[in-house]
């Protein structure tokens, strides 16, 4: 039988390998993929929110400018009275659809980018 400190040297380098390997990977992905893509972002359109911590402000009509690198599009966009992307809400109209996107909504970083800094096509 293995004894307790023998046992407690087990876990603790373990424990130092893992962090050993987390801390290389995080180095190692900082290396590959530097952040050098400017936001375009206006983060003054966002404000606090007690369940999700943020959220798109009310009656906001901005546009976004992609990346050369994912096109330069310019993307125009607005909130109603809400903070939602769509119509102003009335209780009266009947929903025909729902429609949910997800956080890269804008493609600030699509797959093409990815690829010009990885593979530099």
């Amino acid at each position: 039988m293995q004894t307790l400190a023998r046992r407690l040297k087990f876990y603790v380098l373990l424990v130092v390998a893992c962090a050993a390997f987390l801390a290389a990977c995080e180095l190692g992905l900082r290396w590959m993929l530097p952040d050098d893509v400017p936001s375009t972002a206006d983060y003054e359109m966002l404000e606090a929110d007690d369940v999700l911590g943020y959220r798109l402000g009310p009656s906001i009509d901005a546009v976004f400018e992609r990346t050369p690198a994912n096109g330069g599009d310019r993307i125009r966009w607005r909130t109603n009275a809400r903070g939602f992307r769509c119509d102003e809400y009335d209780p009266h109209r009947r929903v025909r659809r729902f429609q949910c996107a997800g956080g890269f909504l804008h493609g600030a970083r699509s797959w093409s980018e990815l690829g010009a800094l990885l593979f530099g096509f």
